[in-house]
Order: structure tokens, then C-alpha cells, then sequence
């Protein structure tokens, strides 16, 4: 059965999957908690702490979010704990341990996490940019980026990391439908929709001619969607082939790395 006149792409087993899928009811928790936010549980919870709890939590909060933006050990959460307490702030006498900072540092990714996926959701159109890497235990992974209008300003998200099961463009195309999935709840249908844009390096993988990703992505959506060679693995290809021919280049990477390990790392 389809929906709506003209409207080919919108059929009802598809949009009702949608609307009982998870990531889908909780952009509409958070849809709702901005109509009436004095109406949420988190809401009548403010309510009833007293302004000192509010400043603990804030304080602790603010602490777990400064950890995991550093990238630095949940060991140091502790540390960090003492100084503020040191410094004359209210942080209460709970949460200051490893499993504390974990459970601030989750609840701010998920609420961060639903807030790119609304604006994803919400958003007439999008790109993404996908880059391999590999983690301490060689495993291939795919970072997924995208980018939407906000009020008609650009932003830019990390949208999630994704482990490659295949070195193919089938593999690597297969985790960035996971990520997308997972993580913002756009599907296939809605990838064909909205898509515009893929940004990638200069492999083989991601820009053959005929089999890359993006020629995949072109295949699958259709000759809207645009392919870019990420500038900055452009201008590092550039560099290493100018490597080649002037030795000054050499001496000059080897003088940076030195200056790097001794001095900075």
C-alpha cells in the first residue's frame, strides 16, 4: 500500500517499522520534552532537589564532562573531585569514584546522541564523511561523521564508530549503513531521501571509479548524490608524492617527529 499522492517512496510497512522503532520513540521523548518540559520526570525531579543538590549535581556533571572530552582516565574523576572539593565547591560525598564518572559520561552521550539524530531527522538533507581506522587491537574501523542545517548554520557530528568485518567497499559501505542506522535511525529509504553528499579518503576502496563506496552510494541513491576526495588526505597525497623529489621534504619530517617525541609527547 502507498501513502500519499505521488509519493512512491513512502509506503506504510515502512513507516510503521519506523514509528515503533526505538531511536524513533526517543526523538519523540525528546520531541516532547521540549513542548513541555516542566511535564518530564527530569523536569519534576528538579523540582523537588533543593538548590544545593542542583549545584552538587552540576558541579559533578560539569567535572565527568571535562574527563571524557580530555579523553583522560576515569581514575583521574577522583582527583578532580578533590580539587573542586579543595577549591570550595559543593560536589555531596557520592559519585566520586569510576562508576560514577561512567554513568555522567553515559548520560550525556545519550542525550547528545538524540540530539543529532532529531537533527538529522529533522533536517530536509545531509552529507556524511567516513575515514578508516584501527584501534590497539588492529581492528579495522569506520568513523562516520555527518553534517545538517541547524537554524541554517552547518554542524558537523560524530555520529559513531563501527567495526569493519570486510576490507570492501561492500564491508565498508555495510558498517556505514550500521552506524547511520544505529545511531540515528536513518534508513536505507531515508539515506535515499536525504543524502547529498559522501566525503572520503583517496583509497582505492572509497573512490574507485566503478566499485569505490561513493560510486556504490551513487548506485544505491542515485547521480544527486555527490562524491568529495577529503582535502586534507588530498593535500597528504600531494605532499608525499613532492617527498619523493625534494630530499629537503625528508629531512624536514624527520626534524618534526624528533621535535614531537622529545618535546611534546
Amino acid at each position: 500500500m502507498i501513502t500519499g499522492a505521488g509519493k512512491a517512496s513512502f509506503r506504510k510497512g515502512t513507516l510503521d517499522s519506523h514509528g515503533t522503532s526505538m531511536y524513533h520513540t526517543k526523538c519523540m521523548d525528546v520531541f516532547h520534552a521540549r513542548q513541555r518540559p516542566q511535564e518530564m520526570p527530569l523536569a519534576i525531579l528538579r523540582r523537588r532537589l533543593n538548590s544545593q543538590s542542583q549545584e552538587m549535581f552540576y558541579n559533578l556533571f560539569t567535572s565527568a564532562y571535562c574527563v571524557g572530552l580530555r579523553n583522560w582516565s576515569f581514575r583521574d574523576f577522583e582527583y578532580m573531585c578533590q580539587l573542586q572539593a579543595k577549591n570550595g565547591l559543593n560536589i555531596g560525598n557520592n559519585y566520586q569514584n569510576t562508576h560514577g564518572v561512567q554513568t555522567f559520561i553515559e548520560s550525556i552521550a545519550h542525550i547528545q546522541r538524540l540530539d543529532t539524530a532529531m537533527g538529522l531527522q529533522q533536517s530536509r538533507f545531509f552529507s556524511l564523511a567516513a575515514d578508516g581506522s584501527t584501534d590497539h587491537g588492529v581492528a579495522e574501523q569506520e568513523s562516520v561523521y555527518v553534517r545538517y542545517l541547524v537554524a541554517g548554520e552547518p554542524v558537523n557530528k560524530f555520529l559513531g564508530l563501527q567495526e569493519v568485518e570486510h576490507s570492501t567497499s561492500d564491508g565498508v559501505l555495510a558498517a556505514i549503513d550500521t552506524v547511520l542506522l544505529q545511531h540515528a535511525d536513518i534508513s536505507l529509504e531515508t539515506q535515499k531521501q536525504k543524502l547529498v553528499n559522501v566525503n572520503l579518503d583517496g583509497a582505492a576502496v572509497n573512490m574507485g571509479m566503478y566499485n569505490g563506496v561513493g560510486a556504490l552510494e551513487k548506485q544505491r541513491h542515485g547521480p544527486q548524490v555527490t562524491v568529495t576526495h577529503c582535502i586534507n588526505h588530498n593535500l597528504e597525497l600531494a605532499l608525499l608524492d613532492l617527498r619523493k623529489d625534494e630530499p629537503y621534504l625528508a629531512i624536514f619530517e624527520k626534524t618534526i617527529k624528533v621535535i614531537i617525541i622529545n618535546y611534546i609527547i
